[in-house]
């Protein structure tokens, strides 16, 4: 029989002052525009202030000047660039509720309000709408810790990218005949290459020891044990994923939700996109591609080595491709199981078992 002992009472939640004002900023490298939208009153004249940390002071002491507090009020901003996360960290450290929105998102609610013009006033305005109507999400920071291995990753995949085109710049000019190409452009194009490829080491060896230090190093062994998935694969994922908050709450970072592998497969834009509608259009799907450019790519390339190393997901791809399926196709097939099963053993706690499904049973 199982033990009937009364569940304990859970904490009652805080009660929150309900959100009466909007500000929307539109970022710039230097200045932000700032326009604040009232429930039922018209947006105010935009503000610009500078986009430094005395500019971010100036602009908590105008809010609050003008009554507006932390506590009933919302910032809606979009992630453009790297402007946008000195001002959004700011302002979530002093309290403030920050929304950070994908630019694709705040175009296409402009225009859906017949927004045409562009101006930075304009731009603002429409951010303080978008969050008066569609009540973004909360934006949470990265722990620094997680903060620092990406801007390593990235510094990583800029560097691999500059490696690739210096390649192909020596490729082009081998097709040269050789009396046309000094001894000097060789040379040059060598040590460029060869100071990539030190760099490149560098920052790996960098991104390796401090994954060895931080909460997540369990995690990327976890998925380090896939065949196909490498360890900067599976840091990529951890930490590219942060704002979802995937197995940070079993790292100890941070509490993290219930994630499902259906969010963390949109917001890589692994999702399927049909095209039908009616009997007239049945257009072919396609993938959304709304989401994690930098993730979807890892998983594309982590593919690519499963389907050489993985016995399930290499079977999986010549099923699809006996079905017809194009080999592009059925790579990012194979790409999307993969990201599921990584998903599903974050967030069950498993170590990969090549016989084990990816979907658990579950349990009564």
């Amino acid at each position: 029989m199982r033990d009937t002992k009364p569940a304990a009472p859970r904490p009652s939640a805080p009660t929150l002052e309900p959100v009466g004002t909007w500000v929307g900023i539109d970022v710039a490298a230097q200045t932000l525009a700032v326009v604040i939208a009232h429930a039922d009153q018209a947006a105010t004249p935009a503000e610009t202030v500078a986009n430094t940390a005395e500019g971010w002071q100036t602009l908590r002491r105008s809010l609050q000047a003008q009554g507006i507090q932390p506590a009933s009020s919302q910032v809606v901003l979009e992630a453009t660039g790297a402007y946008w996360v000195g001002v959004a960290t700011a302002l979530t450290a002093a309290g403030w509720t920050v929304s950070v929105v994908s630019p694709a998102s705040a175009r296409a609610y402009a225009q859906a309000r017949l927004r045409r013009a562009k101006t930075d006033a304009l731009d603002a305005a429409v951010l303080a709408a978008y969050g008066r109507d569609l009540r973004p999400a909360a934006w949470r920071p990265p722990p620094p810790e997680i903060q620092a291995l990406q801007l390593l990753l990235r510094q990583r995949d800029d560097l691999v990218a500059m490696r690739t085109q210096t390649r192909n710049r020596q490729h082009a000019l081998a097709q040269l005949p050789p009396a046309a190409v000094p001894p000097e452009v060789h040379t040059s194009w060598e040590a460029l290459l060869a100071t990539l490829e030190t760099q490149i080491a560098h920052v790996t060896a960098l991104i390796e020891q401090r994954v060895a230090t931080t909460p997540i190093a369990e995690e990327v062994a976890r998925l380090d044990a896939i065949k196909g998935v490498g360890w900067l694969t599976a840091t990529l994922l951890l930490v590219e994923t942060a704002p979802l908050g995937l197995a940070l709450g079993a790292s100890g970072i941070a509490g993290a939700g219930e994630v499902t592998p259906k969010q963390v497969v949109a917001y890589a834009g692994l999702d399927p996109a049909p095209r039908q509608s009616g009997t007239s259009v049945r257009g072919a799907g396609h993938l959304s591609k709304t989401g994690h450019p930098r993730l979807r790519q890892a998983l594309y390339m982590a593919a690519l080595a499963a389907v050489r190393s993985n016995d399930r997901l290499r079977a999986f791809y010549h099923r699809l491709l006996a079905r017809g399926k194009l080999k592009r196709v059925a790579l990012v097939a194979v790409a999307r199981k993969l990201l599921v099963l990584m998903v599903t053993l974050l967030t069950h706690q498993r170590t990969w078992d090549p016989d084990w499904p990816a979907r658990p049973a579950r349990h009564p």
